[in-house]
């Protein structure tokens, strides 16, 4: 019983292989008599006759076909296992970004909104933000099991729709996982001769991606926000350790400065959306107006209560 999983998760990595393969051959065969040539086709088509279905016999030609292209190009399999090691070198970067952060605010005095902790979860709420509006635009309504005819607004309500999820959705993978793919490609090729080089990055790559996206669009989607949550998580651990670490050795006074925000009650409405709930759990209320008062004097608060909400804040 316990294997079952481990087989659900191979079986499903071999099929996302298969598809690659399948893809990366036709966009190869489409755009490079010179990489596959009609004698490797033919061969191809040969090593697969006996199969059982189409399919069978597409993916034994395909499979022959992708072991004579360039090692660059059989690199596309990593896909399968993204984001894989991206996931961890991800994690490590944005934990030392994070601990780096705390040297970007005032030696001994931190504002209570403009410091690096802040910013991130600021960050850290605009990539859940992402994540959010992502669910929302893939939410499905129930087909009602009863065919009734849909007017012909509503018909092109739809379609505005999909094709508004679908630009949503194909903006972030190219900008990402497309941009990412792209610059990785290059350096796998380039010690390939000028020419071929130049077919991979300009038309085979290329048209592999748009096959690749409308296969594999959602679970790319899926695994990109994936690396986003350990990226935001990666930097508030950092930042948070930072701060900690730097707190046993400097004395630091939290503050509220500001040339056009001064209104106290303006700075509490702020600070309680950031703030209040951590607030609310550690100390039993809302940031009150005694607490922005003591902000907003010369010297500030001292800094320890105040690192604690934003450490909470932080996991919530």
């Amino acid at each position: 019983m316990h294997d079952r999983p481990d087989r659900t998760k191979k079986n499903s990595a071999a099929n996302t292989a298969k598809v690659i393969k399948i893809l990366a051959v036709k966009a190869t065969e489409e755009n490079s008599k010179k990489i596959l040539t009609p004698i490797a086709v033919s061969s191809a088509n040969i090593s697969a006759i006996g199969a059982k279905s189409d399919f069978e016999f597409i993916e034994k030609r395909a499979s022959y076909l992708f072991n004579l292209l360039p090692a660059a190009l059989k690199y596309l399999l990593t896909l399968e296992r993204f984001p894989g090691n991206w996931l961890k070198i991800t994690l490590a970067v944005t934990v030392i970004v994070g601990l780096l952060s705390n040297y970007l605010g005032p030696a001994q005095q931190i504002h209570i909104v403009y410091n690096p902790i802040t910013i991130l979860l600021v960050w850290n709420l605009l990539v859940y933000l992402f994540i959010a509006i992502h669910g929302f635009l893939h939410i499905r309504i129930p087909v009602i099991k009863r065919r009734e005819k849909v007017p012909e607004e509503s018909s092109e309500e739809s379609g505005e729709q999909d094709k508004d999820k679908k630009i949503f959705s194909n903006f972030f993978l190219n900008w990402f996982i497309g941009g990412l793919m792209k610059g990785v490609f290059q350096l796998k090729s380039r010690y390939i001769d000028h020419s071929t080089r130049v077919t991979i990055m300009k038309k085979i790559l290329p048209s592999f991606w748009i096959s690749y996206r409308e296969v594999a669009g959602k679970s790319l989607l899926f695994r990109l926000e994936s690396l986003l949550n350990a990226g935001a998580v990666g930097l508030v651990i950092g930042a948070l350790t930072g701060v900690y670490f730097r707190g046993l050795f400097f004395n630091y006074n939290m503050i509220w400065q500001s040339t056009f925000v001064s209104d106290p009650e303006t700075v509490r409405t702020m600070v309680n959306i950031l703030f209040g709930p951590a607030g609310l759990l550690l100390d039993g209320h809302w940031i009150s107006a005694e607490m922005i008062s003591s902000l907003m004097k010369a010297g500030g608060v001292p800094a320890g209560p105040w690192i604690h909400k934003m450490a909470l804040t932080a996991f919530l």
